[in-house]
């Protein structure tokens, strides 16, 4: 490989990393929406503790979902994990922390 071969290589290179870099945010962002979307919904449901738990149709990932990736099943799971919302144990979810604890 000659120094012109590599010159033309870096910019394509280049391209290729700030692709990385720019799906890697767009997918935190998409997992953010799709947080908040849950966080809501269960607001909207008054599913504030495991007796008002309600069940998310969403909670699994639908093996004949066609079209744009849905993240609310990952959204749904790091909240449970970080404690931000609870899981029953008939699979029923309910807010743990409301939204305006979570961003003040």
């Amino acid at each position: 490989m000659n120094a012109g071969e590599i010159a033309r290589l870096v910019p394509w290179i280049f391209l290729l990393v700030i692709v990385y870099i720019l799906s890697r945010y767009g997918i935190q962002w998409r997992i953010k929406r799709a947080c908040l979307h849950v966080i809501k919904d269960l607001e909207n449901n008054a599913a504030l503790n495991p007796t008002s738990a309600v069940s998310l149709p969403y909670a699994k990932k639908s093996p004949l979902a066609l079209g744009l990736r849905d993240f609310k099943p990952k959204a749904i799971q790091d909240m449970v994990l970080g404690g931000i919302i609870g899981r029953t144990e008939e699979g029923k979810y309910y807010l743990v922390r409301r939204l305006k604890d979570i961003e003040g």
